[in-house]
């Protein structure tokens, strides 16, 4: 992470009183949002910043004090983790401790109360319900019926959490800098690797579907998706587009393209742009 703080470029308020905090959470979660101070009297010093992309939200948040923070009504599905401080939230009548090495998963609708000490500050990721349904089915081939429901905690000793969070901080700090703009097509795909490293990192109750082997495709599919991928180099190469064409989820898509090219769908879109903007 850069020495300011992330997403300084995206300010969202600046208050000293919790009564600032409910509506600044409320602004960015659709949710209600109550703020309480451990310690004596109520001062705070909350800061909040907030980038929205084109299909999932980065927030940083710090309350410059020990806070008790209740959450209800959120219309998103957010991943939290600590910067500095500690955190702990009861789950199932157990206390559980948030901190550098545990994200919090919170399913939209949740309802929570948290402890945040030791002058805690976390960045948050935030995802809409219905676009990670839509890329689960496009990686699975399979409907996803219902809501998301997911395992709350999440061990980033584990090496997919691991890769989630490492790309997730890399994000915040390319989004943070004031002297770059990440080209739409590039944007567009490392808003997908978010989603997908989401869904796959976590536990929810469609991870069976990632522990099958995925059938093979034949390759004349891999073809008809490098003849879309030819096509359309200019813009953002979707999952849900991807498997639309070929006819076949995207995870046996990219088996096939490993197996068949030795490289998955994504990288064969960067050889094609390479090539095509090269002069001459």
């Amino acid at each position: 992470m850069s020495a300011a703080r992330p997403l300084d470029r995206y300010p969202l308020i600046r208050a000293h009183d919790v009564e600032g905090a409910r509506e600044a959470f409320g602004l960015v979660y659709s949710n209600t949002m109550t703020v309480q101070p451990l310690g004596r009297g109520s001062k705070v010093d909350v800061v909040i910043n907030n980038c929205q992309l084109s299909q999932i939200g980065l927030n940083y948040s710090g309350y410059g004090a020990d806070v008790r923070v209740h959450f209800s009504g959120s219309q998103f599905v957010t991943l939290s983790f600590a910067l500095r401080g500690a955190g702990e939230i009861a789950i199932k009548g157990a206390e559980r401790r948030l901190g550098v090495r545990c994200g919090l998963v919170t399913p939209a609708a949740t309802e929570f109360s948290v402890n945040l000490v030791d002058n805690y500050e976390h960045v948050v990721l935030r995802l809409a319900p219905d676009a990670l349904a839509a890329k689960l089915e496009a990686l699975t081939g399979m409907p996803v019926n219902g809501p998301l429901r997911f395992d709350q905690l999440l061990d980033f000793r584990a090496t997919e959490a691991k890769l989630l969070r490492d790309q997730f901080l890399f994000l915040i700090d390319l989004v943070s800098r004031s002297d770059l703009m990440l080209p739409m097509v590039v944007q567009a795909e490392f808003e997908q690797a978010m989603m997908v490293m989401f869904l796959r990192a976590t536990r929810h109750n469609h991870s069976h579907l990632f522990e099958a082997d995925a059938p093979d495709v034949a390759p004349a599919e891999v073809r008809r998706a490098e003849d879309f991928i030819e096509a359309n180099w200019q813009q953002p190469i979707t999952l849900e587009e991807l498997a639309a064409v070929t006819g076949t989820s995207a995870l046996s898509l990219f088996q096939s393209f490993k197996r068949h090219r030795g490289y998955t769908p994504m990288q064969f879109a960067e050889q094609v742009r390479a090539r095509k903007q090269r002069p001459g």
